[in-house]
């Protein structure tokens, strides 16, 4: 039995290795991707230019108030006209928005502004970025990226509910929605790996929910 497993260690060894460098390899792609997401994220940042008019100020106030977010929160608009709406970051998050903003209708402001900064007050962003790192060291299991997926798709479906509890009629905000893919819907999305904002449920075809 001695020599047996003598000669069965370098196999195993062998094949050990081959698993390290099997995982290492996936590891590296998903991280990769992750902080190229992530470089996307803080340039478009850098380009976008903050939105400081009297009635942006006036929601961000309301809203933060509202949702009980302490943290400052920053409203950018994009440069890109087809930028999708976003928000990210832990300790000083921004809401990013497309080029068009500015020119929003109030009803439109309120109901964007709200979505995005209930994702701010439930801390999405930090959740979806633990759920992506996570996913990055199990990629070989299939729940990692179900539960992923499956935390993303809660997290819109959380905002909806709480646009919907502040008293906006679901046929409203289904119609803000659809109007808003229509404008957005050549929108390139590569840079959205990272954020907690992958696209809206609706903007994908999923119902909104109840």
């Amino acid at each position: 039995m001695i020599v047996i497993a003598g000669a069965a260690s370098p196999l195993f060894g062998k094949l050990a290795g081959i698993v390290l460098l099997v995982w290492f390899v996936g590891f590296l792609v998903l991280a990769l991707r992750l902080t190229v997401g992530l470089a996307r994220l803080a340039r478009a940042s850098l380009h976008a230019r903050p939105l400081l008019r009297n009635e942006w100020l006036f929601w961000v106030a309301e809203l933060s108030t509202s949702l009980k977010i302490a943290r400052p929160v920053r409203v950018l608009q994009s440069a890109n006209p087809l930028a999708m709406p976003l928000t990210w970051g832990i300790f000083r998050p921004l809401v990013i928005l497309p080029a068009g903003a500015s020119e929003w209708s109030e009803n439109r402001r309120r109901i964007v502004l709200f979505h995005e900064f209930a994702h701010i007050a439930r801390h999405d962003w930090l959740l979806q970025i633990c759920a992506e790192l996570a996913r990055c060291f199990y990629w070989f299991h299939p729940l990692a990226w179900m539960a992923a997926r499956s935390l993303r798709h809660e997290s819109e479906r959380a905002s909806d509910d709480a646009v919907l509890n502040s008293g906006i009629e679901a046929s409203q905000y289904a119609g803000q929605l659809l109007d808003l893919a229509r404008t957005l819907e050549n929108s390139d999305r590569s840079w959205f790996v990272a954020l907690l904002s992958q696209g809206h449920p609706l903007l994908k075809g999923d119902s909104l929910p109840c």
